[in-house]
């Protein structure tokens, strides 16, 4: 971590402290949450593999995050009146087991916007997350299973594109409810997914990478779904020419009979810039579906989900390529208070990616098996 890391955290902790003293006046809350757990992860391949790799890895780690990103924040707001006030959220990674920030370059690296509340709707500007996602401000990845965009390979997280992403510049609408039925929309004008230049604000429009999305969810009794189409203009010097710019629409439905819940989503992505699957499918087309079930057992919650997902004849260079992949996950988190909870998962994936050159195929098939345990506990 830099130098000048070290000083912004060390600024933004003496602005915290100084804040508890006037927290109630100010109506600043301080939060945050801290996961900890143990990780096994063996990886077997099969077929093609380049010179020097090997066939079988595993690792065990202790890590942080693994049910739930480890971070700290603060929010507060104040009423205006009449129906409107002001809001805002700063909120920042931290990794639990070295006690190192999330980002080096950026404190509130998750979070950080200004809402303004009003009887037509609400608007939050700065950094969130994209509504195709399950993070802070996303309506679809988290939805369409009882794992979310967490525990690693078991959720959603590494299966749909941009599951777990966030962007800066943004500016995001959520309209009231009408009959169950709410707007959403938001715009980037510089994401800075890319490269750090694309979320320049010195830079203007026509080089920055910006991203828009419109969204609609329902809700009535149990159930809940929500509907995404996105889109981004490339507009950085290193892809606007050589790329046509990424697109998808996403569905996601739950329902919520009771002490059991069914989950399900579905996305089609065009011209993909992101992995699906942990596995780079640059330029691809893919057609993902995830479905799930979660039940109440005891103090706890029983969790059970299947992903399929296939990217077809998708070209880099003079190469065609495609994926085609799956897996299963099951898992159990445990109430041990209203803020501790316990937990354990296992995952297993199977992703066949095949090279289709003059050479003749070149078939890699690698499986995946995952097992992780963990405590969190929310302050």
């Amino acid at each position: 971590m830099s130098f000048l890391s070290l000083k912004t955290a060390a600024a933004a902790v003496t602005f915290a402290v100084a804040t508890m003293g006037t927290a109630q006046a100010a109506d600043v809350e301080i939060y945050g949450l801290i996961d900890e757990g143990l990780m096994f992860t063996q990886a077997e391949t099969d077929g093609y593999v380049k010179k020097n790799t090997a066939r079988k890895t595993h690792s065990f780690t202790q890590g942080s995050g693994l049910a739930g990103a480890s971070r700290w924040g603060l929010k507060g707001g104040e009423s205006l009146g009449n129906g409107y006030k002001i809001n805002f959220v700063l909120e920042g990674k931290f990794n639990g087991d070295t006690g190192s920030l999330g980002s080096d370059n950026q404190l509130f690296d998750r979070d950080s916007y200004l809402e303004i509340v009003t009887p037509y709707g609400s608007v939050q500007i700065g950094r969130t997350g994209l509504l195709v996602g399950g993070s802070h401000g996303g309506i679809f990845a988290g939805k369409t299973n009882p794992f979310g965009i967490v525990y690693k390979n078991a959720g959603a997280v590494t299966v749909f594109k941009d599951a777990s992403q966030r962007a800066s510049n943004m500016v995001r609408y959520e309209s009231p409810s009408l009959y169950g039925v709410k707007i959403l929309g938001q715009y980037s004008n510089g994401t800075g997914l890319e490269t750090n230049d694309a979320g320049n604000d010195a830079l203007p429009s026509s080089q920055r990478d910006r991203y828009a999305a419109l969204g609609v969810t329902f809700s009535n009794g149990g159930l809940k779904v929500a509907l995404v189409g996105d889109y981004y203009f490339l507009n950085h010097k290193e892809y606007s020419s050589d790329y046509d710019n990424p697109r998808s629409v996403s569905l996601a439905a739950n329902y919520d009979f009771g002490g059991y819940k069914i989950y399900g989503g579905y996305q089609r992505a065009e011209n993909l810039r992101s992995k699906v699957f942990s596995t780079s499918v640059l330029r691809g087309n893919a057609d993902i579906v995830m479905v799930g079930a979660s039940a109440d057992f005891g103090a706890g919650t029983l969790m059970a989900a299947a992903a399929y997902g296939g990217v077809k004849s998708f070209t880099i260079g003079q190469t065609t390529k495609e994926l085609d992949a799956w897996q299963v996950s099951a898992g159990y988190k445990y109430k041990l208070s209203k803020r501790t909870m316990a937990y354990a998962a296992v995952s297993y994936r199977d992703a066949d990616y095949t090279n289709i050159n003059k050479n003749g195929d070149q078939s890699t098939d690698t499986k995946t098996y995952q097992c992780l345990m963990g405590l969190q506990h929310k302050f």
